[in-house]
């Protein structure tokens, strides 16, 4: 590729491209490489933020069953079969828990450790004098909760929490004791697990594990042996909510949350390769397919410019060119392959000539089509055939107002013109989606409307132009001031009465003519003879029209 290539238009444009797909793949892989690292760091920020939110919402949800069972056991304290127990107590004792689905057990001891009264009937008898949750309720005499045991009547992991029951002296005589399950465990394992693959930690607060949790393990295994490792005595000694631990070969970030004042600490484990392992997945693919779409891309650049932007600029020009010669109605058609940037563009131009057209169509005053428009239709219809091939007929009606002279005498053109948009918007309300409405100019009009499979077609023009004059039977109230205006109406019909739409108007407007002639406010559709503005009678012919509008305020008196 030589300099000349540059110096042509088109080739310049065509290797300019391929000149900047080779540039932009160049960054790009740079700018994989900062993603990489960028996308990480993300990654592990979300991975210590959620492996935080899950452990807070364990911690809170077991103190949240603490502050139930605390409440529950103040409540229950004040029955009197618990204060003074009787047999009876067991049998409430078991209706009360039947309803407390979060509690394991509940049982009532005496000063002596043993079992007086429970929800389960194994309990009554059996000693929990060794339990060093009874032995602090004796000691504080206050409510205490403990780590996570296996529970001796439920043999299942649980937290106890107990109660003194005191006498009047302020003597404790029982103990309330409240089996708290590990019931929010599996749930939080199995979001832990779909998320990265991780596990849940309940910690004594001597780093004994009480209990680790994979996905989809129901049972929450309790260790009371007192074994720990370092990475549990970390995991308890925590104090940020985020720690990161390497275990063994194993990096591992570790959400850690401890259950208020209670014995237990909650941790959630991500091994940090699993959290890293999609981001470089992903990576390495999305460079693998960077090179394939780099090589694919420089090799097709040529054929792209060809069919995706210089087709589309000649296009463009092409257009250009036609609306610079006075080509109205053109518009740009961009083939499909073309580039979106391009469609834009041509939209953009599009509008441009529809405002153009807009402009140059319409009437400033009323919104109607005008003059010009009128004859650019008058051009292009009149010839349109039905699926037999006969001439569909079309019907062009001259419509001049009558009364409006006085308007603009007597009250001004600003008037004037309101009353002509007034006017206007009836006629328009008439024709609807009929038929085109124009405005000539002053309080001159024209209708076309097409009247296929019309049986009298005649008749129909009439009957349509007796609509627009009935239009006009009520005054025009502006301002609180009603003005009478009416309509003198001429028909011709294509082909009856021409040939052309052209020949139409003139005889439509010999028509008009007539009707002005003959009293005026009335439609006519056939006119003896063509007469001249000079031969219609400018004076007497509203006679009636204004008696009813006040004209003293203007200092006019009226005829």
């Amino acid at each position: 590729m030589g300099m000349a290539d540059f110096q042509r238009g088109p080739a310049r444009l065509r290797w300019l491209l391929v000149a900047i797909v080779a540039l932009a793949a160049l960054p790009v892989f740079a700018l994989y490489l900062s993603r990489l690292n960028a996308s990480s760091e993300r990654a592990l920020d979300e991975a210590r933020e959620f492996a935080s939110s899950l452990a807070k919402s364990g911690a809170a949800q077991q103190l949240g069953l603490v502050r139930n069972a605390r409440g529950f056991a103040e409540a229950l304290k004040h029955i009197p079969a618990i204060q003074r127990p009787t047999a009876a107590c067991d049998a409430l004792f078991a209706e009360v828990n039947s309803k407390a689905g979060w509690a394991a057990s509940l049982f009532l001891l005496n000063d002596q450790g043993i079992g007086i009264c429970s929800s389960r009937p194994s309990a009554r008898g059996m000693n929990f004098s060794d339990r060093p949750y009874f032995k602090d309720v004796l000691k504080t005499g206050d409510f205490v909760v403990s780590e996570a045991i296996i529970g001796r009547v439920t043999k299942q992991p649980v937290v106890a929490a107990g109660l003194p029951i005191k006498n009047a002296a302020g003597q404790i005589t029982g103990v309330l004791v409240v089996g708290i399950e590990l019931s929010w465990i599996p749930a939080l394992a199995d979001a832990a697990y779909e998320r990265y693959q991780g596990s849940v930690f309940a910690i004594n607060k001597d780093g004994g594990l009480a209990s680790r949790h994979v996905h989809n393990a129901k049972r929450v295994s309790v260790s009371e042996t007192g074994a720990s490792d370092a990475t549990l005595r970390k995991l308890v000694s925590a104090q940020t909510p985020v720690v990161e631990i390497e275990d063994g070969n194993t990096q591992r970030i570790f959400g850690v949350a401890h259950v208020g004042d209670t014995q237990l600490t909650v941790a959630v484990g991500f091994d940090r390769a699993a959290v890293l392992g999609p981001i470089r997945h992903r990576f390495f693919v999305d460079v693998m397919w960077l090179l394939l779409v780099a090589a694919g891309s420089i090799g097709l650049a040529l054929t792209v410019a060809e069919f995706s932007v210089l087709r589309g600029v000649r296009t463009l020009t092409n257009t250009a060119l036609r609306l610079k010669a006075g080509r109205m109605g053109v518009r740009v058609n961009l083939s499909p392959r073309v580039a979106t940037e391009l469609h834009d563009l041509a939209a953009s131009f599009n509008s441009m000539i529809a405002e153009f057209e807009r402009l140059a169509y319409l009437d400033r005053l009323t919104g109607l089509p005008n003059r010009r428009y009128l004859e650019r239709q008058m051009l292009s219809r009149g010839t349109e055939r039905d699926k037999r091939g006969n001439l569909i007929p079309e019907a062009l009606l001259a419509i001049d107002l009558d009364g409006f002279k006085p308007v603009n005498d007597i009250f001004g053109h600003a008037m004037g013109d309101k009353v002509l948009t007034a006017v206007a918007r009836r006629i328009a309300a008439v024709a609807s989606d009929r038929a085109t409405i124009a405005r000539l100019g002053g309080d001159e009009f024209v209708a076309l409307i097409a009247l296929p499979g019309a049986v009298d077609p005649r008749a129909s023009a009439r009957a349509f132009g007796e609509e627009i004059r009935r239009s006009l039977d009520e005054p025009v109230e502006i301002d609180g001031n009603r003005f009478p205006v009416g309509a003198s109406i001429g028909v011709a019909v294509v082909p009856y009465d021409a040939e052309t739409l052209a020949g139409a108007l003139v005889i439509a407007d010999a028509a008009l003519y007539e009707a002005k002639r003959t009293g005026r406010n009335r439609v006519i559709d056939q006119a003896p003879s063509l007469v001249s503005e000079g031969e219609a009678d400018q004076d007497g012919l509203l006679e009636g029209y204004w008696t009813g509008l006040d004209l003293v305020g203007y200092g006019i008196e009226r005829n």
